[in-house]
């Protein structure tokens, strides 16, 4: 009895806590990739007026919706019935400005 639950014990120590989440950024190179698209969809933002439904969709392939929701707290502003963010040398939120290269 001892050793059976002391295996069990064991067995539930090494399993991991959550699933592995199945993903497609298998090289540094899809990763950066991936990285640089969240960025230029935060950056075309302050480029014109867009509804809510468009940056939602902009983002979307990058951020999750919690993500999101914080960004749009703290960038994004109503214009004209529309929304857009404007440059800041310290915009919160933002993937930072850096050279794509190795």
């Amino acid at each position: 009895m001892k050793k059976s639950l002391m295996f069990l014990f064991v067995f539930l120590l090494l399993m991991p806590l959550s699933p592995k989440a199945d993903d497609d950024l298998l090289t540094r190179k899809d990763v950066f990739d991936f990285l640089k698209g969240g960025f230029e969809a935060q950056v075309s933002l302050s480029e014109q007026l867009r509804t809510k439904e468009e940056i939602h969709n902009l983002l979307e392939p990058y951020f999750s919706e919690k993500y999101q929701n914080i960004f749009w707290k703290e960038n994004i502003v109503e214009e004209e019935g529309k929304f857009v963010t404007y440059g800041s040398d310290s915009a919160q939120y933002y993937i930072p400005f850096y050279q794509f290269s190795k």
